[in-house]
């Protein structure tokens, strides 16, 4: 994980606010996605039910995405709460 990723993720635990990291497994990115950012991201519905359950999973499949950039593998899912 990123430092800046980490830091990010650390100050919203802080701030007792909810958070996922979500990994692409295949490339290694990553990206932090706050809980107020949720309503805007393409994995919404998967992000808030890990929210939901503050645990973490994977998705079985590519979710549906409109974004051509998007369409890509997002895979790992780590919430926190």
């Amino acid at each position: 994980m990123k430092l800046e990723i980490l830091k990010a993720l650390n100050a919203e635990r802080a701030g007792r606010r909810a958070a996922v990291v979500v990994t692409d497994v295949t490339s290694g990115e990553q990206r932090l996605v706050k809980a107020a950012d949720v309503a805007d991201d393409p994995l919404k519905e998967v992000i808030e039910k890990h929210i939901r359950r503050g645990k973490s999973g994977n998705l079985s499949s590519p979710a549906p995405c409109t974004s051509a950039k998007r369409s890509r593998r997002w895979r790992a899912l780590w919430a926190t709460t």
